[in-house]
Order: structure tokens, then C-alpha cells, then sequence
């Protein structure tokens, strides 16, 4: 599958920040294997099978910086972000996260790029990290539900999926925001293993099993959705996995 148009020669350059990371890392490979350039940006060094592709070590939150990083991409895949709240404090979450975003949006205007894929979570929702319990206006919950985040990881992808869009609007891009549920690698099986056997009190109906996506799964949906000929200035994809 050639992404760049009808010349299946006609090869891409295609910057992923956050490259080095669980979906960065997944979609690297998706994009080799279909011929297309991965150029790798991320804070920490690619892993050992990605070595020998194009790296830059690059602090997002430096506009300066990000500018350079992109400059001669054809496109931007946007992962990079503190991807948990129990990472980092809340404060240096939301001040790394948003600002990392505009960055990267103001440098994909700045060089001329056309197209940029957002990685969202289903966690703008405010549904998914909670400390409160939200009744939804109407079930399922889609993409026109209104969001109610209320921490700063989802407040931080929400703020992020405005500031696309609003770029998208502004200056004609083409972009893409997808909600993943929650990312698992092949270390998390053991977890996923627990939460399935865990009893609710007595009582209490069976709880749901959890909604996990397989990290290649997200790399795989961005390649089908940039695929798409005729793409929206906005395409929100809200991927429910229940």
C-alpha cells in the first residue's frame, strides 16, 4: 500500500514521534512493511530491531526544536506524550503533554505538511480515568458524546483533539484523532489474566471483560485510515472495544 498517491514508486517520509514507544514501536514496523520511510523521534533510543533507521532525540515541548525535528517529512504521526497518570505528577504531565502538541502542530504548519495523524485516548472522554462516578447522556458513547475529563492525562488528549481539529480547520490540513482504550503489550498478558479472574462482591453483577487493543492494533487502524483517498479535514475515529 502506497499512502503517498497512485505512484506506488513514490516513497514517504513519515516522521512518528513517540516512535520509540508501545504503538511507536508497532507502527514502525507497519510502515516498513509497506515501504514507506519511518522517521523515529522520541526522548529515548529506538529499540535494538529499529537501530539502524533515522533517529532524532528530540524535547517536544521546545518549539524551536520541533520545528527542525519535522522539517522534509512528507507527514507526522503524533504519539509522543507521558502516556499515564501514575507516571508523572500531575502538573508536569498536562505542562509536557498539550504544549507537546501545539509544538508539533505549529511545526507541521510551519513546513508546509499536509497531513497529521493524532493518538488520542479514550480517556478525553472522562470515562475511562475517573474519580467520580459520570452517567452518560446515552449509550453507546460516540465521538458527538460530550467529554468530561476531569484529571490531566484526559483533560491533556482532549485539549489535544481540539487543537487538531482546530489546525485541521484553520489551514486545511488533513488530520486524523483516534481514541485507543487501553494499549497492551505481550508483558501486560499476565494482568489482563487477573483482572478477568477478579470477583465482584457478592451480589454485584459480573464485571465486563476489560476492553484491551494489542499495541500492533492501533498501528495498523492508522494505516488503514490514512489510506482513506478521500479524507475529511477532520476524521475522529472512536475505536470501542466492549
Amino acid at each position: 500500500m502506497c499512502l503517498g498517491g497512485d505512484d506506488a514508486s513514490e516513497a514517504l517520509r513519515v516522521l512518528i514521534t513517540g516512535g520509540s514507544g508501545a504503538i511507536g514501536a508497532y507502527l514502525v514496523d507497519e510502515l516498513l512493511a509497506n515501504h514507506i520511510e519511518p522517521v523515529i523521534v522520541d526522548r529515548q533510543a529506538p529499540c535494538e530491531r529499529h537501530r539502524m533507521l533515522p533517529f532524532v532525540q528530540c524535547d517536544l515541548t521546545s518549539l524551536e526544536h520541533t520545528i527542525c525535528t519535522v522539517r522534509g517529512c512528507d507527514a507526522v504521526i503524533h504519539l509522543a506524550a507521558i502516556p499515564n497518570p501514575s507516571m508523572a505528577p500531575a502538573d508536569r504531565l498536562f505542562s509536557n503533554n498539550v504544549p507537546a502538541t501545539f509544538n508539533v502542530l505549529e511545526a507541521v504548519r510551519r513546513n508546509g505538511i499536509r497531513r497529521i495523524v493524532y493518538g488520542g485516548s479514550e480517556s478525553c472522554t472522562g470515562f475511562g480515568i475517573h474519580s467520580v462516578e459520570l452517567q452518560p447522556l446515552y449509550l453507546p458513547i460516540d465521538e458527538a458524546h460530550p467529554c468530561w475529563p476531569h484529571e490531566a492525562y484526559g483533560a491533556s488528549k482532549l485539549l489535544g483533539e481540539v487543537l487538531v481539529e482546530n489546525y485541521a480547520r484553520a489551514y486545511g490540513l488533513e488530520a486524523i484523532s483516534l481514541r485507543y482504550t487501553w494499549v497492551w503489550l505481550p508483558r501486560d498478558h499476565e494482568v489482563v489474566k487477573r483482572l478477568g479472574r477478579s470477583r465482584p462482591p457478592p451480589g454485584a453483577p459480573p464485571p465486563p471483560p476489560p476492553p484491551p487493543v494489542e499495541a500492533r492494533e492501533p498501528a495498523v487502524t492508522i494505516l488503514l485510515r490514512w489510506s482513506i483517498s478521500q479524507v475529511k479535514n477532520v476524521l475522529k475515529i472512536f475505536i470501542l472495544l466492549y
